[in-house]
C-alpha cells in the first residue's frame, strides 16, 4: 500500500521513508528520512475503521514503561493529513534476535555463543517483565509466542508486533485475533480468536510456557512421552492439561522426553509455579501471574553457584553437584560451550588439571566386520589353451576374464 514514499503523522508532520527493512503478512517496514532511531510500518490493505481507532488509542496510551519493554506506536500515519490511517512509526529495534534463537541449544551456541544459564534465567526474568508491564498497563498480549520476544546479548528483552495485542482503553477493547496453539491455554484450545477476550490468565499460560523452554533447553512442557494408545498432539496435550514433567504426569500417561533436564534443577518454589500454571486449577483463574514469575526468577538468578570444573556451568545454590556435568555426560551433548570464560592471569596448574578431568574419554568404536570372497583362482583351461591372434587388435579370450575380474576388484573396493 506504500505507492507513496511521503506520509503524515497525525499532526501533519512529513515524514520520509527510505530503505525498506523487512515485510510481513501485514505490512511492510521501511527506514524514515527523519531520526534514524524511528522506523514506518505501512499496511499493506486498508484497514477497518475499529483498527484505525485501536491505533490511535495505542499512540495515546503510551508512556515510558510501555516504551521501554516494547515497540509501541509513536504515531499514526497517513497518505495525506487528516486521511484515513495507513501505518505507524515505531521505534528502530537495533541489536536484537528472535527469542527462540537463545533457548534452542543448537542456535544458542551461534547466536549467543557466550550464555550460561543464568543468562537464560536473566532472559525469562525480563519477559516476565515485559508481560508485567502490559498487565500494568491494562492490555494483554494475547498473541504471546518466541516470535514476538526479541533479546539483546545483554539479556533485555522487548515485545514486538504490539498492534496485534488486546488492547484497552477509552472504555474499548480491541480484541488480539491471533495466536499460536503451542502457546494458547487449554481453555482457549480450537477457540476463534476474534471471538474471544483474553485475559492476563490466557497470557499467564503462554509466559510459563517461554519460562520453561527458557530454563529446560527449549523442551515444550507438553511435549512428552504418550504411554496411552495412538499419537498424543501438542495441541491435545495442553488441551488435556498433559503436563509431562508434572508429579502427577503418570496419571495423564505422560513422561518426560529422553535426555530431558529434570525439574528438580529448579527451587521447588519455581516448579510449584508451574504445576500451578500447567494445572486444571490454572484454568480457573488461578495461574502465577507475571510479577510472581518475575519475582521468582529474580531470585533464582541471584542464587547461582559456578561449577568448579567448568565456568560456564551455573546452577543453583540448592543443589550439591552441578547438573549441567552429569546431563551432559549422561546426554552426551555440549550444551553450553565449555571454554572458560575467564582465564587464569598465569599458568594455574591445578586450573587446567581440572579442565582435563571434566573431558569425558569417548566410548570405543567396533571395528567394522567385512566378509569378502577374495580366494585367488587359477585362468580358466579354454584361455590356457586359445592360440594367440593373428592381428593384435583380435580380442582375446583372456581380455574378457581381465575384464570381468577388474569388475570384481572394483566392486569390492567400493564396498570397504
Amino acid at each position: 500500500m506504500a505507492s507513496t514514499q511521503v506520509f503524515f503523522t497525525s499532526k501533519g508532520a512529513r515524514v520520509q521513508l527510505t530503505q525498506q527493512l523487512g515485510r510481513g503478512g501485514e505490512g511492510t517496514v521501511f527506514a524514515t528520512g527523519g531520526d534514524p532511531n524511528v522506523v514506518a510500518k505501512i499496511y499493506h490493505e486498508a484497514l477497518s475503521p475499529a483498527r484505525q481507532e485501536k491505533l490511535r488509542m495505542m499512540v495515546m496510551s503510551q508512556s515510558p514503561a510501555l516504551a521501554e519493554f516494547t515497540l509501541w506506536p509513536i504515531d499514526t500515519l497517513h497518505a495525506a493529513v487528516n486521511g484515513p490511517i495507513q501505518g505507524f512509526t515505531m521505534p528502530r529495534l537495533g541489536q536484537f534476535q528472535d527469542l527462540y534463537e537463545l533457548y534452542i541449544p543448537s542456535n544458542r551456541k551461534q547466536a549467543f555463543p557466550h550464555a550460561d544459564w543464568r543468562f537464560l534465567t536473566q532472559a525469562a526474568r525480563n519477559v516476565a517483565a515485559t508481560v508485567a508491564t502490559m498487565h500494568q498497563a491494562g492490555h494483554v498480549v494475547g498473541d504471546i509466542n518466541p516470535k514476538n520476544f526479541v533479546v539483546s546479548a545483554s539479556a533485555m528483552v522487548k515485545l514486538i508486533d504490539c498492534d496485534s495485542f488486546q488492547i484497552a482503553a477509552n472504555g474499548r477493547v480491541f480484541r488480539c485475533e491471533v495466536g499460536v496453539p503451542h502457546y494458547t491455554a487449554p481453555e482457549l484450545q480450537g477457540k476463534i480468536f476474534k471471538d474471544v477476550q483474553r485475559t492476563p490468565n490466557h497470557d499467564n499460560f503462554a509466559l510459563a510456557v517461554l519460562c520453561f523452554q527458557l530454563l529446560f533447553l527449549g523442551r515444550h512442557p507438553f511435549a512428552g512421552v504418550f504411554s496411552g494408545s495412538g499419537d498424543m498432539p501438542l495441541e491435545r496435550a495442553i488441551g488435556e492439561f498433559r503436563y509431562a514433567y508434572s508429579q502427577s504426569s503418570a496419571s495423564k500417561l505422560m513422561a518426560p522426553p529422553p535426555n530431558s533436564l529434570s525439574t528438580s534443577t529448579v527451587p521447588a518454589s519455581l516448579r510449584g509455579l508451574f504445576e500451578a500454571a500447567f494445572g486444571q486449577d490454572g484454568a480457573n483463574g488461578h495461574r502465577p501471574s507475571a510479577q510472581q514469575w518475575f519475582r521468582s526468577l529474580d531470585a533464582l538468578g541471584s542464587a547461582m553457584l559456578t561449577c568448579t570444573l567448568f565456568p560456564v556451568h551455573q546452577y543453583h545454590q540448592s543443589l550439591i553437584r552441578c547438573p549441567w556435568c552429569e546431563f551432559e555426560k549422561s546426554a552426551g551433548i555440549t550444551v553450553f560451550s565449555n571454554a572458560p570464560q575467564t582465564t587464569p592471569p598465569v599458568f594455574d596448574l591445578e586450573w587446567v588439571w581440572r579442565q582435563i578431568l571434566g573431558i569425558s574419554m569417548p566410548a570405543p568404536n567396533a571395528l567394522p566386520q567385512y566378509n569378502f570372497n577374495l580366494s585367488p583362482s587359477p585362468l580358466p583351461e579354454f584361455v590356457l589353451n586359445t592360440a594367440t591372434p593373428k592381428w593384435p587388435w583380435s580380442r582375446h579370450p583372456l581380455d574378457t576374464v581381465v575384464a570381468q575380474r577388474r569388475s570384481e576388484l572394483g566392486q569390492t573396493k567400493n564396498a570397504w
